[in-house]
């Protein structure tokens, strides 16, 4: 996919964002904006596109129907899938599931989360795909068994506890250089629903420091000195 830019002063909230590619002869290949986004200057949005935005990529040929009958019949669906998706989305539990650092927490039903919205949104199968996912990561709810602390956590394949909030006291950072700009959309929006950009998870073990090498929101990662936990934010920047 090639990049595209998106040029001007952008107002407002960004509700549904589909991606379309109706035929190779338009180019560079078109992102509809079905509402604005509330940042601004002059970005080109790669390769996060799907896991930043709600994105859906649509048949070229039309399914071999005219365009207003592929767009009549297509886009209620996506409409209804998104609004699916934004109601589970504004539900705290649900959240807090959904936001989990994409690279750092390490979980197959997150990573089929993810390669569902990062390839682009079917027009059907969208709830379907979240119930399963949110019923089996409550699989991996749980309190943490050698602390009296009542918060539940996450636990991913590492046996590292994720537990989202509610600290408002840092930021991700996204200055470019040496942020691109996939970090600076990657902490304001998942899958197209714009989120707290000052809550992160606390991550840490059972019991002893955490410690080591960890993805970042960009090439490259953070190295991480041992602590008691980390301050890891929804796109994967550690404070």
């Amino acid at each position: 996919m090639k990049p595209v830019n998106l040029r001007g002063d952008y107002r407002g909230s960004l509700n549904l964002l589909v991606f379309i590619k109706i035929s190779s002869f338009i180019k560079p290949e078109k992102i509809l904006l079905l509402k604005p986004v509330n940042l601004r200057g002059d970005y080109q949005i790669i390769a996060e596109l799907g896991r930043i935005f709600f994105v859906s990529k649509l048949d070229r040929n039309l399914g071999g129907m005219s365009i207003h009958n592929y767009f009549n019949r297509t886009l209620p669906l996506l409409a209804k899938s998104f609004s699916f998706y934004a109601e589970e989305f504004d539900k705290e539990g649900r959240r807090k599931m959904l936001l989990l650092p994409l690279r750092n927490f390490i979980a197959a039903e997150l990573n089929t989360l993810d390669e569902i919205f990062s390839a682009g949104v079917p027009a059907k199968g969208l709830p379907l795909a979240l119930s399963n996912f949110f019923g089996q990561l409550r699989k991996r709810q749980t309190p943490m068994t050698v602390s009296t602390s009542p918060k539940t956590y996450f636990v991913d394949d590492k046996d590292r506890y994720f537990a989202y909030g509610p600290e408002h006291h840092a930021k991700p950072d996204t200055k470019n250089p040496p942020h691109g700009n996939s970090c600076l959309f990657g902490a304001n929006f998942r899958f197209g629903k714009r989120y707290e950009v000052d809550k992160h998870y606390n991550v840490s073990l059972a019991s002893g420091k955490m410690s080591g090498e960890f993805p970042g929101c960009h090439v490259g990662g953070a190295t991480v000195s041992k602590r008691d936990y980390i301050n890891m934010f929804p796109n994967d920047f550690i404070a």
